[in-house]
């Protein structure tokens, strides 16, 4: 098992450490901005509402994003998506 994960592709090493910093970066602030949220509104509603924005447009984006990729191909559409996650991520920080 450990010699196929070593032969992987140095891309997909490359992509799994970069899903996986952005995924841990993400869960991490997301309890910090339900509390900036909470203080920022009336009804705990609208930060459940705020909160689930991001999973649900997770899914469309997916197959969006799937679309794209069958288009112009899986390496563009994947470049651009991490570009993305890092801008947003970087919106987050700054926001």
């Amino acid at each position: 098992m450990f010699k196929k994960l070593r032969g992987m592709n140095r891309n997909v090493w490359i992509r799994f450490f970069g899903e996986s910093l952005n995924g841990i970066a993400f869960m991490m602030l997301q309890p910090f901005f339900a509390l900036y949220l909470a203080d920022k509104v009336d009804s705990l509603i609208y930060v459940g509402i705020v909160m689930a924005i991001s999973p649900i447009f997770s899914i469309f984006g997916t197959m969006i994003g799937g679309k794209l990729a069958d288009l112009y191909g899986r390496r563009p559409i994947m470049i651009w998506s991490m570009l993305g996650n890092g801008i947003v991520m970087l919106g987050f920080v700054f926001f």
